[in-house]
């Protein structure tokens, strides 16, 4: 089944973390959410603050990463995004 993951940091094509994502097959498409971006997390210091969804918020502009095989990465993206870190459905 078709899964897919908004990145809008490092994780992103050409970012620092891209090759994790890298591993598995599948394909990016430029997106957006709308959200706050707060100066917090250990992504802040590579300049991508942490994002709180909100529907009155910003636009963020990002990525969208679609695969079959993201359900073999869930657990691997949240340990590597720690314990801050929260993934929601959007």
């Amino acid at each position: 089944m078709q899964q897919h993951l908004f990145v809008y940091g490092t994780l992103g094509p050409n970012k620092p973390n891209a090759h994790i994502l890298e591993a598995i097959a599948g394909t990016w498409n430029k997106g957006s959410v709308k959200g706050l971006l707060k100066e917090a997390g250990w992504g802040a210091e590579l300049g991508f603050p942490g994002l709180m969804l909100s529907p009155d918020g910003q636009t963020i502009d990002g990525y969208m990463f679609s695969s079959e095989q993201l359900d073999t990465l869930w657990n691997s993206l949240d340990e590597f995004e720690g314990s801050e870190y929260q993934r929601v459905l959007t």
